[in-house]
């Protein structure tokens, strides 16, 4: 009994400690990803890279051909495409020289990984949190966008199991890859709620003016 209340009594501090520190967040997702073999399709003439990961499947490539369309180093810098928790496929425009004045840390390289294993710990806790949407009654949630300093996350629900995740490095570009990636995820499938802006508004002008010089 005394060997079973110690055990119980040790649980629940780990408990609370992963809980108050939220490093639950990263033990959720293993690191298994890192030395997974991928394939990698360089656009010179966009700066684009096309990283394909061993869950890819050629019914995505009507996804990649949506996502290259929105990506760019104005404003959307990286797209993440994940389905059944793996990510299928991740594009971004990180090799562009006129993104060099975000990169004083991490390289490139190291930045890919960190945003695609982002992606798979941020489903993790829109999981949590949709935990606690359903007992409000208002269902799950369909786009979330977390604006930090330096740019913003955005997460995407598509479908069961489905969903897409954005990063602009550039924060006065938010609002912009906001409405960008709203756009895509309407185009892949479900229609994401969430509102949009009015066609008259500088952001959609913005928006539709990129649009129509690609």
């Amino acid at each position: 009994m005394v060997c079973l209340g110690l055990a119980t009594t040790s649980i629940a501090a780990y408990a609370i400690y992963l809980e108050r520190t939220g490093a639950d967040v990263f033990l959720a997702v293993p690191k298994k990803d890192e030395n997974r073999p991928a394939q990698l399709v360089r656009d010179a003439q966009r700066h684009q890279l096309l990283t394909t990961l061993p869950s890819f499947s050629p019914g995505d490539e009507e996804v990649v051909t949506l996502c290259r369309d929105q990506l760019s180093a104005d404003d959307v810098h990286f797209i993440g495409y994940y389905v059944n928790g793996d990510c299928r496929f991740h594009l971004d425009v990180l090799d562009s020289t006129t993104l060099n004045r975000f990169f004083r840390g991490l390289d490139r390289n190291h930045r890919r990984l960190a945003y695609e294993r982002a992606g798979r710990q941020l489903d993790w806790v829109i999981s949590r949190l949709n935990t606690y949407m359903r007992r409000l009654d208002g269902g799950i949630l369909v786009r979330t966008v977390l604006d930090v300093e330096q740019g913003a996350l955005y997460y995407y629900w598509i479908d069961q199991n489905v969903y897409l995740t954005g990063l602009t490095m550039d924060q006065p570009k938010v609002l912009i890859a906001d409405e960008k990636l709203r756009r895509l995820a309407n185009a892949i499938g479900h229609l994401p709620r969430g509102g949009s802006y009015p066609e008259s508004s500088p952001i959609m002008m913005q928006v539709i003016a990129q649009d129509d010089s690609a």
